[in-house]
């Protein structure tokens, strides 16, 4: 039942009391599990990561907008087709520092936040 890939170690383990095992120089702290009734047990190791989350002042900033929106005070359009990369960026940046913060649409945060740069300039 061996599979083709290459065995770096090859270990016997003693199950305590607490059916706990020891793996020796693990180099990942959480593994996920998978059991199978022929009792082989495999292990493949998992990174955990906080999932991506919207701070509480960017709900409130949305939730202000979807209010202003649906009073029909927004701003006109940005056609972001048109612009750069760079240009989307900067943009967003002047909305994000002005006092009177730009309004976008659903579709047009989309394709802001499909750009790779976006990330790293939309932090609070």
């Amino acid at each position: 039942m061996e599979s083709a890939r290459e065995v770096v170690r090859n270990y016997d383990v003693h199950i305590d009391s607490k059916k706990r095992v020891t793996l020796r120089g693990a180099t990942y702290h959480y593994y996920n599990v998978k059991e199978y009734e022929n009792g082989c047990i495999m292990l493949e190791p998992r990174e955990l990561v906080a999932p991506v989350t919207v701070s509480k002042r960017s709900l409130e900033s949305m939730d202000k907008a979807m209010v202003n929106f649906k009073k029909g005070e927004v701003s006109e359009p940005v056609a972001i087709g048109e612009m750069t990369e760079d240009e989307v960026c900067e943009e967003v940046l002047k909305g994000l520092k002005s006092a009177e913060r730009k309004t976008y649409t659903v579709d047009e945060v989309d394709e802001i936040l499909r750009r790779k740069d976006a990330e790293d300039i939309i932090k609070d």
